[in-house]
């Protein structure tokens, strides 16, 4: 078992630790705000304690407070994870969540270099650009890693670098290939996974993470492989409205209108004889 399989079973244990302690918890919680509120002289702070031990011992607002929580403190973890990371290998990403000076969302990878202008260590962001475009020296060499799957351009084997998917001929010398895919697109991570599914079946599942830049907002796609050997999205289809019953209720309206003046003239009173 490698660190990283070790790593995600110490993850999931400790959830799996944190939510039976919370489920603990509540009960002990909703006690105490209790008698809180019971010896409070000050009515407001009497109707905050009863407000927080509602929340507490109502099941469904329990189980939100409980992923609210849950999310926190995954969010702390994976913090903490990422300085020790950032600290052992002097690297780590890609990240999410920077903005440039237009205020553009982007990736990038975090280092530690060497400040030689003021004789220590700095973070700089790396954008991945030597290490995949392969500018400099005699190209990356594969040979050990695993393919994703083939180069839908020219049939290579395709492989995961920091900051996107690429053809090792994109990378070799002299360059043969252009094929290179962003491992963030649009603010959704595409995992390994999805990737090989779009090298070998032409499309990935769907993925529900991604941001329109011109309107901010959330969109749900397929990635999907074209014949060109590009990459675009594909949606899924909207499920179509059943039409409405509209001749039947025509018919009835119809008839409903045409047995109104009949009614009317049966009971309608015979004239007066004139005397």
């Amino acid at each position: 078992m490698d660190s990283n399989e070790i790593l995600a079973s110490a993850r999931t244990e400790f959830f799996d630790a944190f939510e039976q302690a919370m489920h603990k918890a509540q009960p002990i919680c909703a006690e105490a705000l209790y008698r809180k509120a019971e010896v409070s002289r000050s009515s407001a702070d009497q109707a905050r304690y009863l407000n927080a031990r509602s929340i507490l011992v109502d099941k469904t607002q329990s189980q939100l407070l409980s992923r609210e929580l849950s999310t926190a403190m995954e969010r702390l973890l994976n913090r903490s994870l990422q300085t020790t990371q950032l600290l052992r290998t002097r690297e780590i990403g890609p990240l999410q969540g920077f903005r440039s000076k237009m205020g553009r969302p982007f990736a990038a990878l975090l280092k530690i270099v060497a400040d030689t202008e003021h004789n220590n260590l700095k973070l700089e962001f790396d954008f991945g650009q030597n290490q995949d475009d392969g500018e400099d020296g005699e190209g990356l060499d594969f040979t050990g890693h695993t393919s994703l799957g083939p180069c839908p351009k020219c049939g290579s084997g395709v492989f995961e670098m920091p900051l996107a998917y690429v053809c090792e001929k994109t990378v070799a010398k002299p360059k043969a290939c252009d094929f290179r895919s962003g491992r963030i697109i649009l603010q959704q991570e595409i995992l390994p996974e999805q990737m090989a599914k779009l090298l070998n079946e032409g499309k990935t599942d769907l993925l529900p993470g991604f941001i329109s830049q011109r309107t901010r907002r959330a969109f749900k796609a397929f990635l999907v492989r074209g014949k060109d050997g590009k990459t675009s999205f594909e949606f899924e289809e909207r499920k179509a409205k059943l039409p409405a019953k509209t001749g039947t209720k025509a018919a009835v309206a119809s008839d409903e209108t045409a047995a109104k003046p009949a009614a009317k003239k049966a009971v309608k009173k015979p004239a007066k004889a004139k005397k």
